[in-house]
């Protein structure tokens, strides 16, 4: 992508968060289902010989369509605890994988039925437990504190309005929303559309006069279906109301800073594959096709104050 391509619209201010309409123009669309519209899918526990695996659940897609699961979604659907995906997955049709996740639900270990949809975690939550290594030149997952600083980060979130009996981070974001001065703020400003274009493929997220978060999706009915949960979710990251502004130089200049990063392929399968680069200031994710074409973007600003200690 270049700045050129980068049409950038005017912001929304819902309480402390600015919120970026971006249209990517040389973005191919794409058709893919992605969360809340998540029923067809069949979550399960993946077991070895002492139970239940914590970082890692298994997927089934019967259906004819493919499924993005964007990182940080909350997941819970008959699971012995509720979990939060590491980072973005693609599940093919008709295919069943095995997911990297994170628990987010501390205190049970037991079935429970519940609706599979949790929403997003705070983006604290999802950065937590990653290091930037500069040999590879982009920030990977420490399996061995990531667990760890993960459950940090949820109890920090319980400080808020205090500890719940199983240490559920979808308990917390589902109360406070209600109850919290600052979740209660961005709530009352959700009612109106987020989508200023029918074009609009991405969204930068703003917090504290600093960006958060940017992220594109190929199919645009996929960001105005995931950006609800996606603005909730940096809210909770937030610590005041404060209205601290950006402009949209500072915007094309978040886009400027990583867009000529070596990106590293991490991850292929049949349908693709995932790259990751950045630096010590940002963390991308790219997932393409096996045609080379990009399906979603992600750039997290991990200069962030609430990122820098995660």
């Amino acid at each position: 992508m270049t700045t050129n391509e980068l049409r950038i619209g005017p912001a929304k201010q819902l309480g402390p968060l600015q919120v970026w309409p971006l249209i990517w123009e040389g973005l191919i669309a794409h058709n893919y289902k992605v969360p809340p519209n998540l029923d067809d899918l069949i979550f399960g526990e993946i077991e070895d010989e002492d139970g239940p695996l914590v970082d890692c659940i298994q997927v089934e897609n019967p259906t004819d369509d493919p499924f993005i699961i964007p990182s940080g979604w909350i997941i819970s659907a008959n699971l012995w605890q509720d979990r939060t995906v590491n980072s973005m997955e693609y599940i093919e049709p008709h295919a069943t994988v095995a997911i990297s996740v994170s628990c987010v639900e501390k205190a049970r270990w037991s079935p429970d039925s519940r609706s599979i949809d949790g929403g997003r975690a705070p983006f604290s939550v999802i950065a937590a437990g990653f290091e930037f290594d500069p040999s590879k030149g982009f920030w990977s997952l420490d399996r061995s504190t990531r667990q760890t600083r993960v459950w940090s980060q949820v109890s920090r979130q319980e400080t808020r309005s205090g500890f719940r009996p199983t240490n559920s981070l979808r308990q917390v974001m589902e109360e406070d929303s209600l109850n919290s001065e600052i979740q209660s703020s961005v709530f009352n400003e959700l009612k109106g559309s987020l989508i200023s274009h029918p074009k609009q493929n991405g969204v930068l997220i703003a917090l504290d006069g600093q960006p958060l978060v940017a992220e594109f999706f190929s199919n645009p009915n996929s960001l105005k279906c995931t950006l609800r949960e996606t603005v909730i979710a940096a809210s909770f990251d937030a610590t005041s109301n404060s209205k601290i502004e950006i402009s949209s130089d500072e915007v094309r200049r978040f886009f400027l800073e990583f867009q000529n990063y070596k990106n590293i392929e991490i991850d292929s399968d049949h349908w693709g594959a995932m790259f990751a680069g950045g630096s010590q200031g940002i963390d991308t994710r790219v997932s393409i096709n096996k045609r080379e074409e990009i399906l979603h973007l992600s750039a997290i600003n991990r200069n962030h104050r609430v990122l820098l200690e995660v």
